[in-house]
């Protein structure tokens, strides 16, 4: 939900890092490919915040933002994000950002995501980073498709 001054509310989760390369078909499973890879659901707690080099690859659809959504990842961050990935994510509300400084997050570090100030801090090293990959129009769909999500 937005705040009162109508800005994206910034979200404070813990990191959870899979590796170099995170593609959509070695995150999903099932018949249709609906679901999470098992193994990662398992170690997922709502409120995580997946880290990895690259991440989404091959996402064409919905599937994957869902996913994670209905396992309570509130944010990807990444080096770089599929750019259907990160559509999709942003039209659903899952924050889904770039930044070149992702090998030196840790699993288990509490991350803070500011879309508005353009920035991953991490307040476990008390590192901040810098988002490569946000534009204006990025952040009045985010606006828009936040609506209840937090």
């Amino acid at each position: 939900m937005a705040d009162a001054w109508g800005g994206i509310p910034i979200v404070t989760g813990r990191a959870r890092c899979l590796g170099l390369d995170a593609p959509a078909a070695l995150l999903l499973v099932g018949q249709n490919g609906e679901a999470l890879l098992p193994d990662l659901v398992e170690r997922l707690v709502p409120g995580d915040v997946l880290v990895a080099v690259l991440f989404g690859e091959g996402c064409r659809d919905d599937r994957l933002p869902n996913a994670l959504l209905k396992a309570g990842v509130i944010a990807v961050v990444a080096s770089r994000l599929d750019p259907e990935f990160r559509s999709r994510a942003c039209a659903l509300g899952l924050r889904a950002v770039e930044i070149h400084e992702v090998l030196s997050i840790r699993s288990g570090a509490d991350l803070r995501i500011d879309l508005e100030g353009m920035r991953v801090v991490n307040l476990t090293g008390s590192d901040r980073y810098p988002l490569r990959n946000l534009e204006e129009s990025d952040l009045r769909r985010y606006r828009q498709g936040l609506g209840e999500r937090p």
